[in-house]
């Protein structure tokens, strides 16, 4: 989970410090968490947590931080 970019708003939101992953990854994933607030991402959780399916749960991520990701290289799954 914390080797695709997407996740990564919602495990900084949520206080997970440390992730595993392979190797290859960790660049990208560096990043992007050091482009994002982890206080704004605590913030977007709430909102991700009263989402009741996964589709609006994307819908929340792309529409909220879409543009990040895709400066970093992300293209939607």
């Amino acid at each position: 989970m914390a080797s695709d970019p997407v996740n990564i708003p919602i495990l900084l939101g949520l206080g997970i410090s440390k992730l595993s992953m392979n190797p290859q990854s960790i660049p990208a994933i560096k990043k992007i968490i050091r482009s994002l607030d982890a206080k704004d991402a605590a913030l977007f959780v709430k909102d991700v947590l009263k989402e009741t399916s996964e589709t609006g749960i994307m819908e929340l991520l792309l529409g909220t931080y879409n543009s990040t990701l895709f400066e970093l290289g992300y293209t939607e799954p």
